[in-house]
């Protein structure tokens, strides 16, 4: 990070400078005053300072300069770390690497109380808070919860639950320095033998056929916010008989994901586009507008009702630039990648308000303890079910190869039984990764054979895919062969321009030059579309059927038989422009018609 980019973040991180001062400068500031002639690997601190003045408080731009000019010099920060206490090591280390610290820990690091509750002065507060000396540096980084009445001072220091907190900005640029936990690398690992290996690599170019041809038939369906229905998606599963996701309790989780991505809004030239360009084009998808948590994190329920805008937008790009980063055809543990997500600082919190978290509820097919969601449980539920629904989302178009142990039980979501994962050849390619890629060999290419003297298709190959592919237009009469059906054809149309439309889609579908009697055919039907017309022009009027004067008056008036047409079931029709005429008539016959 350069200087010019240190302090524009260190502008959106912090409202006033004073903060910035405390955080930043004070507790280096000891360290720099000691060494300020010393030389580290070359750079001299007095030089990094240029001059300015530790003995005074520094303006508002000297603290920007004097912070840009410290922490993004490597080996300063790293002399600074090395220059601390045992204890202050470890806190630094653990406000970086985890977040934060409570009470707890740091009474833990130093092996005595230096954080503890103690009788007020006065009746109100009844408790305070005793921070010994030793944390000086760090008081500035305390964050407290006000508490109000507490019985014992235990229940005070639990319920002000002190923490020290680093901000994320320091975090990120102390980590360059400091020395690297447990996962900070993605390491290659060797499976098990109780595992489950799941590769849906050749399968993802035999099914994409099926699945367009299903989503544009109208077959997928999605909430009025664009999500999709899960119904619909495990439905497209069993019919397309799509590969299922080993230990997945319910079956059709792959075919969820695969409708989520497509969207609701997914956009297509030609059915007849390759499938590696489909693959491409999905990746496109605008992950903002289109969210994935609703349909990865399916295990919670109540997601349905919130809008795009309540996820967090980042979480699906930044994944997918971690996943760049996995060593090439080599195993990844699930466990290695939280650690790595935790270290690298990749935000998983999926849902951007701890509001709306409680409201959701827990599948009840979870072995949980709760249908709740709440501060023991939510990181387990969300952050990590975020993580590995992104892995099983690649996984579901081909591009990851997962390893599952089917025997762990399923507590926080469907993605508990990930042990490990890997890139497959796809995966690199689409992720950028590699520059370069051959499909497999498809050896079950679907086929379509029109007869050229009735309206029967035959199927030859994938039969799964024939039938999706006809499903609109045909009736299925034996295992691979189908009768053409006008009622499935028109179903869906109610104008010429439906018809058109659909005479289009259906030569898209079908990828092939239709024989002659197939052209006639379908020319007939559009031919049949203006044969019969819906007549506005006429009004229909029903006789009492027991009026048998009334009959024979409509029959034989002269003035009414030019006026009328006599239908079936004493109905009779009579043109709008006669209606007055026949009307008059009527009250001179003795009969008032409103």
């Amino acid at each position: 990070m350069t200087q010019e980019e240190f302090i524009n973040e260190l502008k959106s991180h912090y409202y006033n400078t004073e903060d910035s001062y405390r955080q930043w400068l004070v507790p280096i500031r000891e360290f720099l005053v000691k060494n300020i002639n010393n030389c580290f690997n070359g750079v001299v601190v007095l030089d990094v300072l240029n001059g300015m003045s530790l003995k005074k408080r520094p303006s508002n731009q000297e603290v920007l300069n004097l912070c840009s000019r410290l922490y993004t010099n490597r080996d300063i920060l790293q002399a600074f770390y090395e220059s601390n206490s045992k204890e202050d090591k470890m806190i630094i280390e653990k406000a970086v690497w985890s977040g934060s610290l409570n009470y707890q820990d740091i009474n833990k690091i130093y092996g005595r109380e230096v954080i503890y509750a103690q009788k007020g002065n006065s009746h109100y507060p009844a408790y305070t808070l005793y921070k010994d000396k030793v944390l000086e540096k760090w008081f500035h980084f305390i964050q407290v919860n006000n508490v109000w009445y507490p019985k014992t001072p235990e229940a005070f220091l639990k319920e002000t639950n002190l923490h020290i907190v680093f901000p994320l900005l320091m975090r990120q640029i102390y980590s360059d320095a400091l020395p690297k936990p447990e996962g900070y690398y993605l390491k290659p690992a060797s499976l098990p033998e109780k595992v489950t290996v799941f590769n849906a690599e050749k399968n993802i170019f035999l099914e994409i056929p099926l699945i367009l041809a299903h989503y544009f038939q109208g077959n997928l369906r999605y909430t009025q916010k664009g999500y999709p229905n899960m119904a619909s998606g495990q439905k497209m599963g069993k019919v397309l008989q799509l590969k299922d996701f080993p230990g997945d309790p319910k079956g059709g989780l792959r075919a969820l994901m695969i409708a989520g991505l497509f969207t609701d809004s997914f956009i297509l030239e030609s059915l007849s586009e390759p499938a590696m360009n489909i693959l491409q084009q999905l990746l496109k998808t605008n992950f903002d507008r289109h969210p994935v948590a609703p349909y990865l994190l399916c295990h919670l329920k109540g997601l349905a009702s919130f809008d795009h805008r309540d996820f967090n937008k980042d979480i699906t790009d930044n994944l997918f630039e971690a996943f760049r980063n996995l060593p090439s055809g080599e195993w990844i543990t699930f466990e290695n990648m939280k650690q790595y997500a935790s270290t690298h600082f990749i935000s998983l919190r999926a849902i951007s308000s701890l509001y709306d978290i409680e409201k959701l509820t827990i599948a009840e097919e979870l072995k949980n303890k709760t249908s709740r969601i709440d501060g023991t449980n939510a990181y387990y539920l969300i952050n990590d079910a975020i993580l590995g629904g992104h892995i099983y989302l690649l996984a579901a178009f081909g591009m990851m190869e997962i390893a599952v142990n089917e025997a762990t039980p399923l507590k926080y979501s469907y993605y508990d039984g990930l042990y490990a994962f890997r890139l497959t050849a796809l995966g690199a390619y689409l992720l950028g990764v590699k520059a370069d890629y051959a499909p497999p060999d498809l050896d079950n290419e679907t086929k379509l054979s029109f007869d050229e003297q009735a309206p029967v298709i035959r199927v030859e190959g994938n039969l799964a895919l024939g039938q999706a592919m006809l499903d609109k237009y045909a009736e299925k009469v034996s295992e691979n062969r189908y009768q053409f059906s006008p009622g499935k054809f028109l179903k869906d149309c109610k104008s010429k321009s439906d018809l058109n439309i659909k005479m289009e889609f259906f030569k898209q579908t079908v990828r092939q030059q239709l024989p002659p009697f197939w052209n006639e055919y379908l020319n007939q039907l559009l031919q049949n579309s203006h044969s019969i017309k819906i007549e506005n022009t006429m009004e229909i009027f029903k006789l009492p059927q027991g009026n048998k004067e009334l009959h024979r008056l409509v029959a034989q008036d002269n003035i009414l038989r030019p006026l009328i047409i006599k239908a079936e079931k004493f109905y009779v029709l009579v043109e709008k422009n006669n209606i007055a005429r026949f009307l008059t008539r009527m009250k001179e016959l003795g009969y008032l018609i409103g």
